[in-house]
């Protein structure tokens, strides 16, 4: 086994510091299983591809961009994997990792910090990862398995309804046409990395313009067409049988998917999700992780198995790192 970084010690437990280095990475895993290790020169270790959040960066961007600068693979993330807390360099280090499978290759040119990139079969790594609490992770990817996310986003930060009907703009009688505010289209802006960081591959979404805008600069950015449904439009009453019928429907398409929707729209529609994917313990769920009050522009990810059932979820705010 190659000699650990003097830097890095044991695994840490308890809550990191506020001062703590953030950083993400994955655990790739490819069609034939195999698991992507990286060499760094530096430290003459092998372990998992993962680097340091850059400045306002969220993590899950920060996850596929250190994976396909450190091996030239652009990935898509699956479920979490927890992370990794330890000292490197008199520091606390905390890294975030998710399973990921990859989406493309490029040319892998060797550099100063990785000088070689390996795809290895997971009986392989105990001789060759460094770390055990590396392997420790790469564990839990291959329990875990992959996983399709499905993405429940409530629009962005919209003009104040008031603000909107006074503004004397034309269209300002139709509550559907209220735009978002110029920080909604910032966090707009981030929701489009996200989505690119799951490797989405189908948007739906509310009518109403606040919604369209929310995801409108990822569909721009991937070349996907936003598919614009009425049973996620807000409005009086909201019938739950039409809600259930949407959610019936995302839930058995087998791509990634995410969907935008209003505030008072959630509750049904997280239920609806509660009661289709996770069956009895849906009610349970509903009250537990599956939390529909969503902040605008936060992020309600459900990772499905190849039976459609739950077995990850995360919540991400846009502006989180």
């Amino acid at each position: 086994m190659p000699p650990a970084d003097r830097g890095r010690s044991a695994p840490r437990r308890g809550e990191p510091p506020a001062t703590a280095i953030r950083a993400a990475g994955v655990v790739a895993i490819d069609d034939r299983g195999r698991v992507v290790v990286v060499h760094r020169p530096r430290r003459e270790d092998w372990s998992l591809p993962k680097g340091k959040l850059d400045p306002g960066e969220h993590r899950l961007a920060a996850a596929v961009r250190e994976c396909a600068e450190e091996t030239g693979l652009r990935v898509a993330l699956d479920a979490p994997l927890g992370t990794q807390h330890y000292i490197a360099g008199g520091q606390d280090k905390v890294v975030h990792y998710w399973r990921a499978r990859i989406r493309s290759a490029a040319r892998f040119t060797p550099n100063a910090e990785v000088d070689a990139v390996r795809r290895v079969s997971p009986e392989e790594l105990p001789a060759l990862l460094s770390y055990p609490d590396d392997l420790a992770t790469v564990q839990d990817a291959v329990l875990a398995g992959a996983t399709t996310p499905l993405l429940v986003l409530r629009h962005a930060t919209a003009y104040k309804r008031a603000d909107w009907a006074g503004c004397g703009d034309p269209a300002s009688e139709d509550d559907g046409a209220r735009p978002l505010a110029p920080q909604g289209l910032a966090e707009a802006d981030v929701v489009a990395e996200l989505l690119d960081a799951y490797g989405i591959e189908h948007v739906v979404s509310s009518p109403a313009r606040r919604c369209r805008q929310t995801v409108e600069p990822y569909a721009a950015r991937a070349g996907v067409r936003v598919v614009l449904d009425d049973r996620l439009a807000e409005g009086e009453p909201r019938d739950p049988e039409r809600i259930g019928d949407a959610v019936r429907t995302l839930t058995a398409d087998p791509r990634r998917v995410a969907l935008c929707t209003h505030r008072l729209v959630l509750p049904a529609l997280v239920g609806a999700l509660a009661e289709q994917l996770l069956g009895r313990g849906g009610r349970r769920a509903r009250r537990t992780a599956l939390d529909p009050h969503l902040a605008p522009a936060e992020l309600l990810v459900l990772h499905r198995d190849d039976a459609g059932r739950i077995v990850a979820v995360e919540l991400h705010a846009t502006g989180e790192r």
